[in-house]
C-alpha cells in the first residue's frame, strides 16, 4: 500500500505528510530484519561463525547507520554486544582515525578558502589591494616594486 505524492524539489518541500509514516515504516521493517541478525550473533561472534567477513561490513554499516540514527536503544542485547566487537576491532579504530583526519582536513581547506575569499575581496576595484596602514592610502605597484625589490 505505497502511495505516490509530488515533491517540488526547488523548495524542498513534499506535497504529502508521508514521510514520518515511512521513517516509522522503514524502523519497523529495519528491526524486523535485525531479529535475524540478533538469532546469528547470539549464537556466533559474527555473521559467518567466528570469522570477520565482508558480511560483517555490510551488517554492521546498517546496524551503525541505524545507530547513529537513533534505534540504538531498541536493539536486542545481543546486537548491541555485537557492534560493540565491531566497533572495537583495530581496523574500525583506523577507519575512525581516518574520518576525523580527512574532516580535520576539510574543515582545514574550507578555513583557507574563507581566508583567500575575504582577502580578495578586501580589494579595492582598480587598486592593488595595499595599503599604507599609517595613512591609509594605496601604494601604487611602483612604490611597491621599491619598497620589496632591491634595486
Amino acid at each position: 500500500a505505497y502511495e505516490i505524492y509530488q515533491c517540488d524539489w526547488s523548495s524542498d518541500v513534499c506535497s504529502s505528510d508521508l514521510l514520518p509514516q515511512a521513517a516509522e515504516d522503514y524502523r519497523r521493517f529495519f528491526l524486523g530484519r535485525l531479529r535475524a541478525v540478533e538469532a546469528i550473533v547470539s549464537e556466533n561472534e559474527y555473521i559467518c561463525g567466528d570469522r570477520f567477513t565482508v558480511a560483517d561490513i555490510s551488517v554492521g554499516y546498517a546496524v551503525q547507520f541505524a545507530a547513529m540514527n537513533g534505534l540504538q536503544e531498541e536493539f536486542p542485547e545481543a546486537v548491541t554486544r555485537y557492534l560493540a566487537r565491531l566497533k572495537a576491532r583495530p581496523g574500525y579504530q583506523r577507519a575512525l582515525l581516518v574520518e576525523a583526519m580527512a574532516e580535520k582536513s576539510t574543515a582545514e581547506e574550507r578555513e583557507a578558502e574563507t581566508r583567500a575569499s575575504v582577502l580578495s575581496s578586501a580589494e579595492p576595484p582598480g587598486g592593488t589591494g595595499q595599503k599604507d596602514n599609517q595613512h591609509d592610502a594605496e601604494i601604487t605597484p611602483q612604490e611597491s616594486k621599491a619598497a620589496t625589490c632591491d634595486g
